[in-house]
């Protein structure tokens, strides 16, 4: 899904993206152009963009991630609550090179994710690491529960 958007070549976000199994999905858009051949490694790119996304939690202040507030129009927050939300359970992502008509290069990645953020509901339930897992704490990415941990997408 997230590719059938990155190959439109178009910086802006799609009307399809929603699935029966994800049918409030979310999704985060990137693109940086360049000019002649001196185009950054793709992990250099991608990581770029994704640190870009998670910046914006110095705008997302403790009331905000306790509930997504209606109608919200404040700095923008979106790209960072869609990155830390508790009850995505899913992610894909593509990214595409392309030229315009002028001696530009465009990198643009596309991200779709199992849920977007909901108003009046939390972006996450805020506390100590793994202090909710009913399975522990995963030994490979800390602070996260355990491989075994059922997680519940449904907001």
């Amino acid at each position: 899904m997230a590719a059938a958007n990155a190959r439109r070549c178009q910086n802006e976000h799609d009307a399809c993206h929603n699935t029966k199994k994800y049918p409030t999905s979310g999704q985060n858009l990137a693109t940086q152009s360049f000019e002649g051949k001196k185009i950054p490694d793709d992990t250099v790119l991608i990581k770029g963009f994704i640190n870009d996304w998670f910046s914006e939690h110095r705008y997302a202040d403790p009331a905000l991630v306790a509930r997504y507030p209606e109608n919200y129009n404040g700095p923008d927050v979106g790209h960072f609550t869609q990155l830390v939300r508790d009850r995505c359970t899913a992610v894909g992502c593509a990214m595409v090179r392309y030229n315009d008509a002028s001696k530009w290069t465009t990198q643009y990645m596309v991200c779709n994710y199992a849920i977007t953020q909901l108003e009046n509901k939390p972006v996450y339930v805020a506390g100590a690491a793994c202090s909710k897992c009913t399975t522990g704490c995963n030994s490979k990415y800390l602070g996260l529960c355990s491989v075994e941990e059922k997680i519940l997408p449904k907001p």
